[in-house]
């Protein structure tokens, strides 16, 4: 299902997102770094998602982020947590684009969609995974986190969007995609 060249593409989008990663949590707070996260996330995954159009490419893409940063607490979860709450993102954002693409027909939407939902899912997964009781006595804490954070995969998955429309006509893009469908 995945060529080698769509793996090649996936790890060198994770790295880049590792080395924002990391610059968001040298100069942010905990606070400001966990939501520029969601943002700068939610656009790396619809651009990857973009470039890759296969299903699987989310959570994929999520599991070699959150392994690539898997001691760094930009998302307030660190090792397998991180993980877990990563790849439950992922899924829930390949649900959402599949069944937005069927009942709509539009990939840009569905990723829209997918990439809102995936962000809103991520503070409630992580306090979830922490622990029940805290999520229910602070339950509206966390209805405001999940809201900015589905705000934000919304306005991060609209910049992805915007800029895939520019990135895919552009002359080094259609050369590269050209040259990967003479390669098989």
């Amino acid at each position: 299902m995945f060529r080698m060249h769509d793996i090649i593409v996936i790890l060198a989008l994770a790295l880049m997102w590792l080395v924002m990663a990391l610059l968001i949590n040298r100069f942010l707070s905990p606070q400001n770094a966990f939501l520029i996260s969601v943002f700068v996330l939610s656009i790396s995954v619809s651009l990857t998602y973009n470039v890759i159009k296969k299903i699987g490419t989310a959570p994929i893409f999520l599991v070699i982020v959150s392994l690539l940063t898997f001691s760094l607490d930009n998302l307030g979860a660190t090792g397998i947590k991180k993980v877990i709450v990563l790849f439950a993102a992922g899924i829930i954002f390949e649900l959402l684009v599949l069944v937005f693409r069927i009942g709509f027909r539009n990939l840009q939407l569905a990723l829209m969609a997918g990439a809102s939902f995936a962000a809103a899912s991520i503070p409630l997964t992580m306090g979830l995974i922490y622990s029940f009781n805290v999520v229910s006595s602070m339950i509206i804490p966390i209805i405001n986190l999940i809201l900015v954070s589905l705000f934000l995969g919304f306005v991060g998955s609209g910049i992805s969007v915007l800029l895939w429309s520019y990135l895919s006509t552009t002359k080094l893009f259609v050369k590269f995609e050209y040259l990967l469908d003479i390669s098989l």
